[in-house]
């Protein structure tokens, strides 16, 4: 009876080696993984953090926290070919997870592949019609381009949708002001900053638009070079994230 016994366990052992398989880790422990991963994050330590949440996945192919986190380590990793397989595996799992569809597209600019990113979004806005954030991240990538046009209609219609939304009116007022319309550029800044005054992005908008405000000629273009640089950074800076997203 013992070596009946015996021969099974090596018959299982064998065939767990085989087939490449590990023992069943509970989900108390796959949490632990998750957490101790999502600390690593925080810290920047993204290497680390892919590594465990390549782990979590060896045991749990699917588990959605650890395919949108290893996606955005390897993002912010610069591997975004990685990060976009990632992406695409979110995608076909859980086809209504925005930040999937957002970080796809971040991946694609990465990747020099424009157009496909702007795509990406615009083929992804009906199915995300009810959530700001995907008009946001659009017009960003069209102001980018500088299709200041377009991304204008794009922004009346979310103003429209969602009309408390401070960002929404943060991405207008730097439309107005690409498009030399400062007061306009001031009136909008100033309808974010009533939603929230406490908005860094609202406040340090506001504090490059007081000053221009103050000069005789609302004209971006005759400001000093300095001035306009650093116009240039702050709106940089704003549309590095539009949405607030892709941000931890």
């Amino acid at each position: 009876m013992k070596a009946s016994i015996s021969r099974l366990l090596l018959v299982a052992l064998i065939a767990i080696l085989y087939c490449g398989c590990s023992p069943k880790i509970s989900q108390r422990d796959i949490r632990k993984q998750l957490d101790n991963a999502y600390v690593s994050i925080e810290e920047g330590h993204y290497k680390e953090a892919a590594s465990i949440y390549k782990s979590v996945l060896r045991t749990d192919i699917k588990n959605k926290e650890a395919l949108l986190n290893i996606a955005y380590a390897y993002n912010r990793l610069g591997a975004y070919s990685k990060a976009l397989n990632f992406y695409k595996k979110i995608n076909s799992l859980y086809p209504y997870e925005l930040k999937a569809v957002l970080g796809a597209s971040d991946c694609l600019r990465g990747l020099h592949k424009d157009e496909e990113a702007v795509a990406n979004l615009e083929k992804a806005l009906p199915a995300f019609s009810n959530r700001p954030q995907i008009y946001l991240e659009l017009a960003g990538y069209l102001i980018r381009f500088k299709d200041f046009k377009k991304a204008e209609r794009l922004l009346k219609k979310a103003i429209g949708k969602f009309p408390d939304n401070e960002r929404i009116y943060i991405s207008m007022s730097i439309v107005k002001a690409y498009r030399n319309k400062m007061l306009e550029s001031y009136s909008y800044a100033k309808k974010a900053e009533a939603i929230n005054p406490h908005n860094r992005d609202v406040i340090s908008l506001m504090k490059v638009l007081e000053r221009i405000k103050a000069k005789p000629v609302l004209d971006y273009w005759e400001y000093s070079e300095s001035e306009n640089k650093e116009f240039d950074s702050i709106m940089k800076d704003l549309m590095s994230d539009p949405s607030g997203v892709l941000k931890r």
